[in-house]
């Protein structure tokens, strides 16, 4: 068994609670670097893909007083984790429009039909993979 390595391109922000890909996106292009996890032969890319765009009333119980548009992971206020993010959502509070989610793409291989919703889901299917000898076309 290889010895498997992950290189930041982001900070890990799980430990704050942040497993979704809406604290990854960061970018217009919505397709921003995360992470590559390496067995010294294969990387797989993880990417935070997609567009980001939800709203969040001023007021949750009268959304006529207006509300700020989220489209990068700096403009959340004091939604501060996926916990906020939930109870916000549960409330009423914020709105979504368009959501991100994680994607791997192989070294040499391209885009992996493989989309996570959690970092920590995103890694482990990356890990899996670089194990999968058949999932690679060439070595």
């Amino acid at each position: 068994m290889k010895l498997i390595s992950i290189t930041w391109h982001q900070p890990d922000e799980r430990s704050k609670g942040r497993e979704d890909a809406v604290w990854y996106s960061y970018s217009a292009d919505h397709h921003d670097l995360v992470a590559s996890v390496s067995n010294g032969n294969r990387t797989i890319h993880i990417y935070a893909d997609g567009e980001v765009r939800a709203h969040i009333a001023y007021d949750h119980t009268d959304w006529s007083k207006g509300h700020e548009v989220v489209r990068y992971c700096d403009q959340w206020g004091d939604i501060k984790n996926d916990a906020d993010i939930f109870e916000a959502s549960e409330s009423g509070r914020l709105e979504w429009i368009n959501n991100s989610w994680f994607d791997l793409y192989a070294e040499g291989q391209g885009w992996w039909e493989c989309a996570s919703h959690t970092l920590t889901d995103a890694v482990r299917s990356a890990t899996e993979m670089l194990a999968d000898s058949e999932a690679w076309e060439t070595e």
